[in-house]
């Protein structure tokens, strides 16, 4: 969540950030706007063992809005 949240900050700093959590798996983060999915993805992109990935892609997707 950490990372995710991160992420959104960095695009939107004054974003307000809220955690649902469903226990499914494949384990995915889901950033959304308004019931509208602006990026979805596998949690495993956002570990930092994995070089966090997805954040730079969160990014990208928040910027473009």
């Amino acid at each position: 969540m950490r990372a995710a949240k991160d992420a959104i900050l960095q695009a939107v700093p004054n974003a307000k950030v809220a955690a649902v959590r469903v226990d499914e798996y494949p384990i995915t983060v889901t950033v959304s706007k308004g019931g509208e999915t602006i990026w979805s993805g596998r949690q495993q992109g956002l570990f930092g063992k994995n070089g966090r990935p997805a954040q730079r892609e969160i990014i990208e997707a928040l910027r473009k809005r």
